[in-house]
């Protein structure tokens, strides 16, 4: 991932305890968001999770669907991240050709629940 284009012009980043949730199921789908710093947990609806590292992308469906987060993401560590918003995500993509296909990748990886690993 690229950060620099995703902080370079007027980033929008959001900062959370450990243990606080970026988002739950339910909340409007408004952004997807790219862990700068820190760590935190992706778990789906039907209970499996992923750990997410620096440069993790969570919110990537509803940047295609205008529909509620189906996930929650908590932060393990105080954490921040970057806020992409559809219109940026659509310029990122229209500029960046690799930040579309990271977030291609996620989706899908994502689409198979049984390549997630169960965290406890």
């Amino acid at each position: 991932m690229i950060f620099y284009q995703l902080y370079s012009q007027n980033p929008q980043i959001v900062k959370c305890k450990a243990g606080e949730a970026l988002f739950e199921p339910g909340d409007p789908g408004e952004a997807m968001y790219v862990l700068a710093f820190g760590s935190a947990k992706y778990v789906d609806m039907a209970g499996h999770a992923e750990a997410i590292a620096p440069g993790g992308v969570v919110g990537e469906a509803c940047m295609v669907e205008a529909e509620p987060y189906r996930s929650r993401v908590v932060a393990v560590e105080d954490s921040e991240f970057v806020r992409i918003d559809r219109q940026r995500f659509i310029d990122l993509v229209s500029r960046m050709p690799e930040f579309a296909l990271e977030v291609l990748r996620v989706a899908a990886r994502r689409l198979q629940p049984a390549a997630s690993v169960v965290i406890a």
